[in-house]
């Protein structure tokens, strides 16, 4: 008995329904632990708390909008080379958090940034963000981004962050107004 073309495109689709199915039934996870929350993708992935609101970046693709990335920038100065390692999380054009630290090499250490900590001209905000058109970025005494590298080998890396922002637009400033808790980077590529 020869199956017909149309029967054989749904056979296809039941399958397919039928697979789908399968993984997100057993991809369920009711533990409320933002820890064991997290999307462990071998591409990486950020997620933080903003204000109590759970905030998830996972790397799928840099034309589609939507990555997590690591990377190193030289910077030329006066004097001296700079050297930045930059952290790129981005979901579409309106939830971006971006932030540098300034280091010759990374070290499982902890980083503590805060509005002293660039004086240079042309970097003055180590750290911003946006979510939903909200801009936030350390701009007064007292905000601060202090961050925890866990893990780093095979061009990875994978820490946890907190922060306390100014909140702004072109009309306001509020400062210390937005809380990140519980960051986690994991499993983010470095590139040199």
């Amino acid at each position: 008995m020869r199956l017909s073309t149309g029967q054989i495109i749904y056979m296809k689709i039941l399958l397919t329904i039928l697979l789908y199915i399968t993984l997100f039934s057993c991809s369920r996870d009711t533990n409320n632990n933002l820890t064991n929350q997290i999307v462990q993708s071998a591409a990486g992935s950020v997620q933080y708390k903003l204000n109590g609101t759970l905030v998830v970046i996972d790397h799928v693709d840099l034309v589609r909008g939507q990555y997590t990335l690591f990377y190193k920038q030289l910077i030329p100065g006066s004097a001296l080379t700079e050297t930045r390692y930059m952290l790129n999380a981005q979901s579409w054009a309106d939830n971006i958090l971006v932030f540098s630290i300034v280091t010759d090499s990374l070290n499982l250490v902890n980083y503590h940034i805060d509005s002293t900590s660039y004086v240079s001209s042309y970097y003055r905000h180590p750290f911003g963000l946006k979510y939903n058109g909200q801009h936030a970025a350390i701009i007064f005494s007292g905000d601060f981004f202090d961050l925890y590298i866990t893990g780093y080998q095979n061009s990875r890396i994978s820490g946890t962050f907190t922060a306390k922002l100014t909140a702004y637009s072109n009309t306001f400033r509020q400062p210390g107004s937005t809380i990140i808790t519980e960051g986690i980077i994991y499993n983010v590529q470095v590139i040199y």
